[in-house]
């Protein structure tokens, strides 16, 4: 070995407890990794492994959710549509005709068609009224010395006397 001046040493020393320190450096990495057994590497796969098979049941799951989905939106989507067409014909049903009265044609519900039902017997008994009292009104006109004043829309005759209408006795 040939003899070094100081500073050569010096430089020499100096680059190799660089080189310890790097290797000491290196030791303490891998030392705070942990070394990994074989056992260990097979039972890290065999968890992939497994963890990959779940995967694939998940995503084939997730196909048969998805098609039975699209399944179930399709019979909404039809159900919809049969719907719509049942509303359409009911709406078609409710078009007047050139056979309607023009108080029928404006009908656009039932509830409109019943309250249109109950004004017009309203109407009736309003009318059957006003017909009673011309009727007793003509009578007088044609017989002044007749009286009035027991005679009632809701009164029959029955053995010459003046009752009142009972709808029992009609069965």
């Amino acid at each position: 070995m040939e003899e070094m001046d100081a500073p050569a040493r010096f430089k020499q020393l100096t680059g190799d407890s660089a080189a310890v320190m790097r290797v000491l450096e290196m030791t303490q990495v891998f030392s705070k990794r942990n070394t990994v057994s074989a056992a260990a590497l097979k039972k890290v796969e065999s968890d992939k492994k497994a963890a990959e098979d779940k995967l694939a049941k998940a995503e084939a799951a997730r196909e048969r959710v998805t098609k039975r989905v699209e399944e179930v939106v399709k019979k909404k989507d039809e159900e919809l549509e049969a719907e719509k067409k049942r509303s359409a014909d009911l709406e078609a049903s409710w078009v007047p005709t050139t056979e309607e009265f023009e108080d029928a044609a404006g009908l656009r519900s039932r509830a409109e068609l019943v309250e249109k039902i109950d004004k017009l017997k309203l109407d009736c008994v309003e009318m059957v009224e006003a017909g009673f009292s011309r009727a007793v009104e003509q009578l007088k006109l044609l017989n002044p010395e007749l009286k009035v004043d027991n005679i009632g829309l809701s009164l029959r005759i029955m053995d010459g006397q003046l009752v009142p209408d009972s709808p029992a006795e009609d069965e």
